[in-house]
């Protein structure tokens, strides 16, 4: 018998979902199969099968769509790929209520003893050894997939422009072809990295790093998932809906509105960023 965790959504989901059976594999010393939307988590599968905790990695269809996450959040799946199978579902029943992580384990049910501070404290990634880099990752869009409209990551990193080249030996673009080119155009004299559509990659770029801000999308999941300090520009999703949904969990994660940031981004700044960097240089 297998046990199988399904990730329906897309891969920001599967990311903040993930340390659902992270712990449960922690907690058991038992591995799992992961079976994931082959529309749009191709790109997790090397980042997932380089998990210990992970005997099988498979991508299925039956999604149908993704207003709510993947939906059904069941895949679809049929009767027969229950048989000889514990399937645990962490897609969406409906929208959140809460923050994507904390959600998946209440709705899940899966059983975990874990408790809440260590649930959001611990890195749930090994990307093996990397060697660190005074580096900022940069992710952001020309426009907002949710809301159409140019992100405010743009305006935000305008206007800490100066204090990023002094607290950073490099800043670096990440994201699509298209993401970079929109970097890279408005700020030439900065870096660009491509991963070559391999989060594994990615996740070992950005553990490699000091710090990221993006816009709110997959990439800037990382950052929280390594506990890397990161900064997630929040724009309009929906109709609104609570921005806290899309949290990384951490003390060194922040997800706020360019407006909010005018004020919390010199505390942020000089507790997770000054102190982080001095430190593990000296």
């Amino acid at each position: 018998m297998s046990v199988v965790f399904t990730f329906s959504g897309k891969m920001g989901d599967a990311i903040l979902q993930w340390p659902v059976a992270f712990h449960w594999a922690k907690e058991t010393g038992k591995k799992f199969e992961v079976w994931m939307d082959e529309v749009t988590c191709k790109p997790l599968v090397p980042l997932f099968e380089a998990q210990s905790c992970v005997e099988k990695v498979k991508l299925v269809g039956g999604v149908e769509s993704y207003a709510c996450g993947g939906q059904p959040f069941h895949m679809n799946l049929p009767t027969s790929a229950f048989s000889g199978n514990t399937i645990y579902h962490l897609g969406f029943r409906c929208l959140p209520s809460r923050q994507i992580s904390l959600e998946t384990r209440e709705m899940s049910k899966v059983p975990l003893a874990v408790s809440t501070d260590e649930f959001a404290d611990t890195p749930y990634f090994d990307v093996g050894p990397v060697e660190k880099v005074n580096r900022l990752v940069l992710h952001g869009q020309g426009v907002f997939t949710h809301s159409k409209e140019t992100p405010t990551v743009w305006k935000f990193i305008a206007g800490i422009r100066e204090e990023l080249e002094t607290l950073f030996d490099e800043i670096v673009f990440v994201g699509s072809d298209d993401d970079r080119e929109v970097g890279s155009t408005t700020y030439p004299e900065w870096k660009t990295f491509d991963d070559g559509g391999d989060f594994l990659k990615f996740a070992q770029f950005v553990a490699a790093s000091r710090a990221m801000i993006g816009v709110g999308s997959a990439p800037i999941t990382m950052a929280g998932a390594l506990k890397i300090p990161g900064i997630r520009v929040h724009d309009k999703i929906g109709d609104d809906a609570p921005r806290m949904i899309w949290d990384n969990l951490g003390g060194n994660q922040l997800n706020r509105t360019e407006v909010e940031l005018r004020k919390e981004w010199p505390v942020f700044r000089d507790k997770w960023l000054k102190e982080t960097v001095a430190a593990e240089i000296a």
